[in-house]
């Protein structure tokens, strides 16, 4: 009995080590050094940083679509997202959208178009652009405008062209539960969050009023930035979570020697 326990004990700290790796640290031909997947900047002003942030970028979009285990990032193409809730009362108007089992496809063919760092402020200025955006997923409708009852559930294809984006990201450095100094971004903003054209694709959207359900398609084409721009505080908000707490923060973790450049305030 006592031998089976000490095997289990040597087994949970072999996992233990195992989670508590280290990235390899290494120089390629070139002189470049790395962190696991992840070019190590040298120590300089905000521009040098901004060069070495675009290599380091350019670096990693061919390989996060699948993610990458060894610094914890989720894959991105497709972006798996269990639920969005919208959820407004404007005088007559009350609608409530559940959408659930959620797929972005074609989020890493982004151009990035700025990156400005502010040390002094702790903040990464970024103006990036996708051209071209599909989401897939199931929805539930309800609500009323004016007496009118809207009702829906099904799947529903959205199409999204020239999607832009300008913002902020905010950090600093914290200490983890094993007193070890590490980066963490506090926030992310978007300052600027437009797009050119949106098809929208809904099935079974108000079952028994097919020629308001035809209306409705046509109108959120014809009008498809007006529509975005009334969710887009909600999309938004979404958005700017899943950036700080989903895909930064638990790949921040594996890069302690991150906090060097961080300058004390």
């Amino acid at each position: 009995m006592d031998r089976i326990i000490s095997l289990f004990l040597v087994i949970a700290l072999a996992s233990l080590a195992q989670s508590k790796s280290k990235l390899v640290e290494r120089t390629d031909e070139n002189g470049v050094e790395w962190v696991g997947p992840v070019r190590r900047c040298q120590k300089g002003n905000d521009a040098i940083l901004d060069v070495c942030t675009r290599y380091a970028v350019k670096d990693l979009t061919p390989l996060v679509g699948d993610g990458i285990d060894e610094i914890g990032l989720r894959p991105l193409d497709p972006y798996i997202a269990k639920k969005f809730i919208y959820d407004k009362s404007l005088g007559p108007v009350n609608i409530t959208i559940l959408a659930k089992d959620i797929k972005i496809s074609q989020l890493t063919k982004y151009n990035f178009i700025k990156f400005k760092l502010d040390s002094k402020k702790r903040t990464m200025h970024f103006n990036y652009e996708v051209p071209h955006v599909r989401l897939h997923a199931m929805y539930k409708l309800g609500g009323n405008v004016f007496f009118f009852p809207l009702s829906g559930a099904g799947p529903a294809q959205i199409e999204v062209f020239n999607l832009k984006v300008e913002g902020r990201i905010m950090y600093t450095k914290t200490v983890n539960e094993d007193n070890e100094e590490i980066a963490q971004v506090t926030k992310t903003t978007f300052d600027k969050f437009t797009i050119q054209d949106m098809n929208l694709s809904i099935r079974d959207l108000l079952p028994g009023y097919p020629l308001f359900s035809t209306a409705v398609h046509s109108f959120g084409k014809a009008y498809a930035s007006q529509v975005f721009d009334i969710i887009k505080p909600e999309i938004a908000e979404a958005c700017e979570d899943v950036i700080t707490n989903e895909l930064l923060n638990p790949s921040l973790v594996q890069f302690p020697h991150l906090t060097e450049y961080i300058t004390d305030q």
